[in-house]
């Protein structure tokens, strides 16, 4: 029945219980799903073959290979390759579901490589608080407010910007600039007000 092309409920059945007891060879005479055939390959510690059976499927265009990719190399730790994995896929500025380049730069974090994780982030954007904590975690603070301000200004919807100055003002306190954080009070979204006020042990003062 699984061999069945018009049964795909029984080749899906089946190739889920091979792949759970690692029946490699069978799966792909089923013509199993990619990524789940590179999954059975991991459980079986044959990293470098489904990372080789991925990276043909990104050569074929299939679509989100390159994705799985990123994510099988991450989980590996192997930031070398993911790195050129990444770069070797064209930028895509309106792609915002793709969580590659926030993935790579983790692990190049993770691995002492602060700087590549800083570039990936400033060009394969956006992720403004993620590069912010990299960059202030460099004592690069006046970069990381910046990314934040701008940021701000390019968003649309109040409730990210919202979240945006939480965080610069988290920021902010934590790097203990204090006195730029009351001028912003003063001048700018209440949620600074707000954790100033949290920060002194003042009362709300937008209640």
């Amino acid at each position: 029945m699984a061999g069945d092309s018009r049964r795909p409920y029984a080749r899906t059945l089946v190739t889920g219980i091979l792949a759970e007891q690692g029946r490699i060879e069978e799966m792909r005479a089923l013509a199993a799903p990619y990524p789940l055939v590179a999954h059975a390959l991991v459980g079986q510690g044959r990293v470098d073959e489904a990372i080789a059976l991925l990276q043909e499927r990104v050569d074929a265009n299939e679509e989100y290979a390159h994705g799985f990719l990123i994510d099988l190399l991450v989980s590996q730790g192997r930031a070398d390759q993911a790195l050129s994995a990444l770069e070797a896929k064209s930028h895509n500025p309106y792609d915002v579901t793709s969580t590659g380049p926030l993935d790579v730069a983790r692990l190049l974090d993770e691995q002492g490589r602060a700087e590549e994780a800083i570039r990936i982030l400033r060009t394969r954007g956006p992720a403004p608080r993620q590069l912010a904590a990299l960059l202030a975690g460099q004592g690069r603070t006046d970069e990381a407010v910046k990314v934040l301000d701008r940021a701000m200004a390019d968003v649309k919807h109040s409730s990210v910007v919202e979240e945006l100055a939480e965080v610069q003002a988290d920021l902010l306190i934590e790097h203990g600039r204090i006195d730029e954080l009351r001028a912003r009070a003063e001048t700018g979204h209440r949620v600074y007000a707000v954790r100033l006020a949290a920060h002194l042990g003042e009362p709300d003062p937008t209640r």
